[in-house]
Parts: structure tokens; C-alpha cells; sequence
């Protein structure tokens, strides 16, 4: 399930970037950075609980590999049907946002509120905040088209 479930999800974060990128290349390093910043602890997450259920490390890095290949699929899916994208675009990419803020409001803040140890509710909202900088910052450095 969770093989199946990070394939989905990286087949869509390779959409999701292939349509920033055609909307703005400034758009799309900044949606690269973002996928890749909450994919990294993602795909530890995974590997480790597949470990956890007594899946080989060879066996789980193989698919961990294969389900991130996923997003280059994702992406010419795109490419592909570029034109189909270019009207429906903008939609799309604040659906994305949207979700993101969903997931942040949804998920990530009530697992906070139940933090026993203050040191580690002040890191996550630390983080938080770190996460908003650095897109503000990639936004402001980066130009625009």
C-alpha cells in the first residue's frame, strides 16, 4: 500500500512540477524545491516503515528508486499533453496550493497541538516558518518571466 501510494504521489508531483514550469520557470524551482523538501523525509519515512515490516534494504531501495521514477512519468504525461494543460493550467496549480495548505492546516498542525515537550512544538512551528522563508525567498531572488 504504501509502494502503491508514494508511485501515485510522485506521478503527481511530476505533473505538478512539469505545469509550474510551463506556467513560470521561476514558478517551477520553486515548486522543484518544495517537492523536494517535504520528499526527502517522506521517502525516509516510507523506507523505514517498509524495513519495519521486514522488507529486504536491497528490495525496499529498489522500489523506493522505482516509485520516484514515477515523477519523471508524471511529468512527460504532461509534456505530452501539453496543450490540453496550458488551458487548464492556473486551475490546477491552485488546487496543488490549496492541498498544500490543507495538508499543513489538517495534518501537520494538529499532530503539533499534541506535542507534550514545548522544545518540539517551538521546532516545528520553527520549521514551519523556516519552509515559508525559504519559498518567499526563492520567490523574491528568482526572476520572473
Amino acid at each position: 500500500m504504501i509502494i502503491v501510494g508514494d508511485a501515485l504521489h510522485n506521478l503527481l508531483d511530476g505533473a505538478i512540477i512539469a505545469i509550474a514550469f510551463m506556467t513560470d520557470t521561476t514558478l517551477g524551482l520553486i515548486t522543484s524545491a518544495a517537492v523536494i523538501a517535504h520528499e526527502i523525509p517522506q521517502e525516509i519515512g516510507d523506507f523505514s516503515i517498509l524495513i519495519s515490516s521486514g522488507m529486504a534494504k536491497a528490495r525496499v531501495l529498489i522500489w523506493n528508486i522505482a516509485g520516484a521514477l514515477i515523477a519523471v512519468l508524471g511529468a512527460l504525461i504532461v509534456i505530452i499533453a501539453r496543450e490540453t494543460f496550458e488551458n487548464v493550467e492556473v486551475p490546477i496549480l491552485g488546487f496543488v496550493i490549496g492541498n498544500f495548505i490543507y495538508i499543513a492546516l489538517a495534518d501537520l498542525l494538529p499532530t503539533i497541538q499534541h506535542e507534550r515537550k514545548l522544545t518540539n512544538t517551538l521546532n516545528q512551528i520553527f520549521l514551519i516558518f523556516a519552509g515559508i522563508g525559504v519559498i518567499w525567498l526563492l520567490g523574491t531572488i528568482l526572476p520572473h518571466e
